[in-house]
């Protein structure tokens, strides 16, 4: 004990000696660096504030339904956060070359992790869109997911197995363009019941791919059968329209087959107007999409009617502890580019990683992977030729999610990574903004009338009364892929 007490006396000793005698800490003549003795008992400091955004864009309702629609591009939100823009705005011309030309069936495909999932943001992005391109309705809903939805319930019977391209072990050339793919099995019932709160919807499809035997759908509300309808044999992609009643707020979905076809999923759509689908997978990166057949993907992108990309990954590689993400850019750069191969004729938006903080002595502060993460993902999305929005600076750079979280009310979660739903509100809005100011870019130097409103090709409701002479019960089997 004796010994411990002087050597700790004389390690004491030598630090009082060496900030005492040394300038700037250093002692002469050697190249060995001590801290000041006030070092051991500093607090450390909290990060610098953030300024929050103090001017969001104009509330609307999120409701649909009979909320009346303001089609106006006139109005475009001008808030003073400047640094919410599209950076190579060019890259969004064959989005808006596609909604002036007003013909077929435009989607937006937002991809990302589970900062998106279960329609996080997305819904936000679809309803503030809606403001001036109308649509609204749910879009692409999956036969299952790990996260809730605040637009329905799901409840599934059976046993459903759930393949996708984040799961090492999932091997299929057949993915959704979700990423994934469901199979039931047939030695028992196998059913989806979705629950809508708001139902808003006038026209239902069914997603599927190979399918080697007939399979028998039948369509129920509560008790009662709508209809019934059998899914032909088809060795590719396909896009099958059901005939359920516009709106049905508790529709069930029965299949019955001796093999499962690949399921990918329905989308719920209004007949006219844009159309936002939410494919959130979480813990995924992205990378997982090299193990999906470019074709296959791009066909079914095609097909739906996919005119503008989003991609929002990143925020899984945030903890990495690494130096050098050049790596990473690379990678991300592969990605953008298995995209726009798959759909040549979609322009492409990659939304920069978010803030995201760890504990660094007892103090919140951002990853420093954050900053080096959107700088590659910025570089890119200029190399590929895709528009980039940088989320991260949006929210106000280094140590904004401290802001958030500390806000009241809270626009991030306590994890200091993923927003609250207050916050998805916000950046599904700034993300709206942003794409109107890109636009209006657009408009003036196309040389069109910035109070223009796109017109939409009306697609009639998928559902016939039953006396109607031609019900809509046979498969729309479109050219697939050999097997």
């Amino acid at each position: 004990m004796l010994r411990a007490a002087l050597t700790v006396a004389l390690f004491t000793a030598l630090l009082v000696l060496a900030a005492a005698f040394s300038k700037n800490g250093y002692i002469v003549g050697t190249k060995i660096k001590f801290p000041s003795f006030s070092a051991y008992f500093s607090v450390p400091e909290p990060p610098p504030p953030v300024a929050l955004p103090t001017h969001l864009p104009e509330d609307f309702p999120d409701e649909t339904g009979d909320a009346p629609v303001e089609l106006s591009l006139a109005d475009v939100e001008t808030d003073t956060l400047a640094r919410n823009v599209v950076a190579f705005p060019e890259a969004l011309d064959a989005f808006f070359d596609a909604l002036h030309a007003g013909t077929g069936e435009i989607r937006i495909a937002h991809y990302g992790d589970s900062q998106i999932e279960g329609d996080r943001i997305t819904e936000h992005l679809r309803n503030g869109l809606r403001r001036y391109m109308g649509g609204g309705a749910p879009g692409f809903v999956p036969f299952d997911d790990l996260a809730s939805n605040s637009s329905y319930e799901r409840k599934i019977v059976g046993k459903w197995k759930k393949h996708s391209v984040f799961q090492p072990a999932d091997s299929t050339r057949f993915f959704g363009v979700s990423g994934v793919s469901y199979r039931f099995d047939p030695s028992q019932p196998a059913a989806v019941t979705f629950k809508f709160f708001r139902p808003f919807y006038d026209r239902v499809q069914l997603l599927r791919g190979p399918t080697a035997q007939p399979c028998t759908l039948a369509i129920r509300s509560g008790d009662s059968l709508v209809a019934t309808q059998i899914l032909k044999p088809v060795s590719g992609f396909v896009v099958e329209p059901l005939p359920v009643p516009p709106s049905l707020k508790e529709p069930t979905f029965a299949f019955s087959s001796a093999v499962s076809p690949e399921l990918y999923g329905l989308t719920f759509d209004a007949c006219s107007g844009i159309r936002v689908d939410n494919f959130g997978l979480r813990g995924h990166s992205g990378m997982g999409f090299f193990k999906m057949s470019t074709e296959y993907l791009g066909e079914q992108l095609r097909k739906l009617g996919h005119k503008l990309i989003v991609l929002q990954f990143g925020g899984n590689v945030v903890p990495y502890d690494v130096k050098d993400f050049g790596w990473y850019e690379k990678e991300f750069y592969k990605l953008v580019m298995k995209f726009r191969r798959a759909a040549p004729d979609a322009a492409i938006l990659v939304v920069g990683v978010s803030d995201a903080a760890h504990k660094v002595d007892d103090v919140w502060r951002s990853y420093p992977s954050v900053s080096e993460i959107r700088r590659a993902q910025r570089s890119a999305a200029e190399r590929a030729g895709a528009a980039f929005w940088d989320l991260y600076e949006v929210m106000g750079g280094e140590n904004a999610i401290v802001a958030w979280v500390e806000h009241r009310p809270a626009l991030a979660a306590n994890d200091y990574a993923h927003f609250s739903p207050y916050g998805q509100k916000i950046v599904g809005k700034l993300m709206v903004s942003a794409l109107m100011k890109a636009y209006r870019e657009y408009a003036v130097r196309k040389g069109y009338p910035t109070d223009w409103t796109p017109v939409f090709r009306y697609l009639p409701p998928t559902y016939l009364v039953p006396d109607t002479p031609a019900p809509i019960l046979d498969s729309i089997v479109h050219d697939s892929l050999s097997p």
